[in-house]
C-alpha cells in the first residue's frame, strides 16, 4: 500500500501573494488601443460637480486635446452626479465642431468614454493611461502610486 506523499512543491504564483492582473471589457480595451494618451478621470462615488465645474472641466480638457498632451478620455461618472447635469451646455470641440454634454454621455463623440462604472485597476494598468486626475480618496491614491501614473489630486471634502 502506498502511503501519501511527504513533499513540498513550490509554485511562483499563489492566490494571496501574488496581485490579480485586471482584464479589461472590451469596450474600455478598444478605446485605449486607439488613444495612446488617455487621461482617466475618476472622482469617486460622492462627487457631485456643478454644472460650472463641469463645463470648466470639459473645457479643459477639450484644450488639452487641441494642445497634444492627451488625445482620450475615459471618465467615470456616477448615475448621481449625473442627475443634475446640464446636458444642453454647447461646448467648443476641435475644428470648431461644438457639442453638447448629452452628446458625450450617449458616447457619440470619439475622444471620450463616459461611463457610470470603469475598471480602474485595469485602465490605470494600460500603458495608453497618461494621467489620473483623481478626488484624492486613499484606495484611489494607492492605486494610482502602485500603476506609477501622473496624478492630478482634485481635494473634495477632506480627502
Amino acid at each position: 500500500m502506498l502511503g501519501e506523499p511527504n513533499c513540498l512543491i513550490l509554485i511562483n504564483s499563489f492566490f494571496g501573494l501574488e496581485v490579480p492582473k485586471d482584464i479589461l471589457p472590451l469596450p474600455y480595451e478598444g478605446f485605449l488601443v486607439k488613444h495612446k494618451k488617455t487621461l482617466y478621470l475618476a472622482l469617486g462615488t460622492h462627487i457631485i460637480l456643478s454644472n460650472d465645474h463641469v463645463a470648466k472641466l470639459v473645457q479643459g480638457l477639450v484644450a488639452a486635446m487641441d494642445q497634444g498632451p492627451i488625445d482620450g478620455v475615459i471618465w467615470s461618472i456616477s448615475e448621481a452626479a449625473r442627475r443634475d447635469i446640464d446636458t444642453s451646455h454647447q461646448f467648443s470641440g476641435t475644428g470648431g465642431k461644438g457639442f453638447t454634454f448629452a452628446l458625450l454621455l450617449k458616447g457619440e463623440h470619439s475622444s471620450f468614454l463616459i461611463t457610470t462604472f470603469a475598471p480602474q485597476r485595469a485602465i490605470l494598468d494600460h500603458d495608453h493611461t497618461v494621467i489620473y486626475p483623481t478626488h484624492g480618496g486613499g484606495s484611489s491614491t494607492d492605486e494610482g502610486l502602485y500603476h506609477g501614473k501622473l496624478m492630478l489630486a482634485m481635494g473634495f471634502f477632506f480627502d
